[in-house]
């Protein structure tokens, strides 16, 4: 998700987390797993 918007939108602060749901999808918990700028990638899975 996107945490701060910034301009150029190659600056954006991008944020992924981890979520667990309930077996109704009602969220439960969630926690910050990462925090990077746009366009720097996770090198460490092969996605970007």
């Amino acid at each position: 998700m996107i945490e701060d918007r910034r301009i150029p939108s190659s600056t954006d602060m991008l944020a992924l987390y981890e979520v667990v749901l309930d077996m109704d999808g009602e969220l439960l918990s969630y926690r910050r797993t990462r925090r990077y700028t746009r366009g720097a990638g996770d090198s460490s899975s092969g996605r970007s």
